[in-house]
């Protein structure tokens, strides 16, 4: 595995959010500030339902003019872990990074939704891990233009033609591009940070390591009105590894 340098300081990072939300627009000036972050606050879009709006905004962020890769996104409740450091080695046939990573994932019988504790990580090394499926975009490092167009492409075909929140393209997403993850995230998404009263689930599936697999697991998981899904971990002929019904 050949590493490329790259430094989240030196690097610009744009947020996604909006400037009416004075709880996290004020969050997210102190954070990039105090971690000497070079930002870009770009408007977000509000739209019913919320997922629209969230894919509109970070299609404007990726498409900000004169934006170059690498460049990192952060969604504006995100809050970097004790063990965020600017100084990255990435792998250097990355297209994007979770630098943020989430425990959520798709799997079968579940009509496509994303599942807490489904997603698919394979360790590369003591610090990445090879993503196959993971559905979080608080923090993403986009490495590529390639990644960046196929981002933008993806999330604009979820929102309009497949009315489905964008993030769930990244899990196929992973199985065109290069997408990897920090082992030990450098960001989560606050709980602290959430409306008042809002049912949030997210701190505690990002705040964690990645869920490390390999084939030939087994797990058993909640599924809500689904009941308990068995699942294995099974490797198709492009590599990639699914559950599939145990």
């Amino acid at each position: 595995m050949q590493y490329l340098p790259i430094d989240l300081s030196e690097i610009e990072t744009v947020v996604v959010g909006r400037a009416s939300d004075r709880l996290r627009a004020d969050h997210m000036r102190r954070m990039t500030a105090r971690l000497s972050l070079k930002a870009r606050f770009p408007e977000g879009v509000t739209a019913s339902p919320n997922f629209v709006g969230c894919a509109i905004s970070h299609i404007r962020a990726c498409l900000q003019p004169d934006l170059a890769t690498p460049f990192l996104l952060l969604e504006d409740d995100a809050v970097e872990t004790e063990r965020f450091t600017p100084r990255l080695s990435v792998p250097s046939d990355a297209d994007i990074i979770f630098v943020g990573i989430t425990s959520y994932g798709l799997a079968p019988g579940i009509g496509g939704r994303a599942l807490e504790r489904a997603a698919i990580t394979e360790e590369v090394d003591q610090t990445w891990a090879r993503v196959h499926s993971m559905t979080g975009a608080h923090a993403l490092l986009f490495v590529s233009e390639r990644g960046r167009e196929a981002y933008v492409n993806a999330a604009k075909e979820y929102v309009t033609a497949r009315f489905r929140p964008h993030d769930i393209a990244l899990h196929y997403l992973a199985r065109h591009l290069n997408l990897y993850a920090l082992i030990r995230p450098a960001f989560y998404q606050a709980e602290k940070l959430q409306p008042e009263g809002k049912t949030f689930k997210a701190e505690r599936a990002s705040i964690s390591d990645a869920l490390l697999r390999q084939e030939g697991q087994e797990v058993e998981l909640p599924a809500g009105k689904y009941g308990r899904l068995r699942l294995r971990l099974v490797r198709r002929d492009n590599g990639m590894l699914e559950w599939e019904a145990a």
